[in-house]
């Protein structure tokens, strides 16, 4: 029994919606319906010139009927997953930094298990890949604690802040940076503004969004703007490393450190594709087996 066909025709009260919705002919729909009805031995719906009804008395039928539907719903579900692993799509956000440090190995080698995986990767900023979430337009993203505060979150490795100052500053005679010293800097903040884990730095200095002279969406930007002296910058130590080399400027620490805590942001891992869950298990695996390479590794 499809138990779908009862379900579209309590909420359209239609035969021929349901019909159509359901891509059956109303016929299929109508004899679908008459056949439960015989085999319960009761009438569920009042026929009508207008449409069909559910009678009284029937909704704890027409609630566990629903219940079956959306479970049988999740069993399709499972086994497209398990089809899938084969040759199924892992649909995925990242943030830059480590779209290019580690993903590249982490692809090559879950791709010598599952050589017929196919990816589809978004990179963007963590409004983007926030939105992708909730849109439900790929199943999981590399992001930080703060940007996956609406979803299950796992932490993977955290990542330093640092200060960027131009060469010669005054401030890169000393060590590390205490917030304070930032007091009478321009600084140059992302797009992203304050909503963040920079944003959640900058409070000690009550900046707001609108307080800053230079606002860019693009760290390499930024980062050739403080090489050009227009101001100084916080941003994490794992993007540097990656593109940090390819500039002239200051790194600096904290007195105080400061982090950011990147992991795997999902909406539901029990609604995930099972080729995802495998993947996000191998991500998890494969730092785990690293920690005494990579520094400050959570896992």
């Amino acid at each position: 029994m499809n138990y779908e066909i009862i379900c579209a025709v309590c909420e359209t009260e239609n035969l021929s919606k349901a019909a159509q919705h359901l891509n059956y002919s109303q016929s299929a729909v109508s004899q679908a319906i008459k056949n439960y009805e015989e085999m319960l031995g009761i009438t569920l719906f009042e026929r009508s010139k207008t449409g069909v009804k559910s009678l009284p008395g029937v909704a704890p039928i027409i609630e566990s009927l629903k219940t079956i539907a959306e479970e049988e719903r999740k069993i399709k579900i499972y086994a497209e997953s398990i089809r899938e692993l084969d040759q199924g799509m892992i649909r995925m956000g990242c943030i830059s930094r480590i779209a290019t440090k580690w993903l590249p190995d982490i692809f090559k080698e879950f791709g010598e298990q599952f050589p017929n995986i196919r990816y589809e990767m978004i990179a963007g900023s963590f409004y983007d890949l926030q939105n992708a979430l909730k849109n439900k337009t790929i199943d999981f993203a590399f992001i930080s604690s703060m940007a996956a505060r609406d979803f299950a979150f796992t932490p993977i490795i955290k990542d330093e802040m640092v200060v960027l100052l131009p060469k010669g500053h005054p401030l890169a005679m000393q060590k590390s940076i205490d917030i304070q010293d930032l007091k009478e800097e321009n600084i140059i903040i992302t797009s992203e503004g304050l909503d963040f884990e920079i944003g959640d730095i900058l409070k000690a200095l009550k900046i707001r969004k609108n307080d800053a002279r230079y606002i860019f969406n693009d760290d390499i930007v930024i980062m050739k703007y403080v090489e050009l002296g227009f101001g100084v910058c916080i941003l994490p130590r794992l993007f540097l490393d990656i593109i940090g080399a390819n500039f002239q400027f200051e790194i600096r620490p904290f007195h105080k450190k400061y982090y950011r805590i990147l992991g795997i942001a999902y909406p539901n891992k029990e609604h995930m594709t099972l080729v995802s869950a495998k993947f996000i298990d191998y991500v998890l695996k494969w730092f785990k087996q690293r920690e005494k390479t990579i520094e400050n590794i959570m896992l």
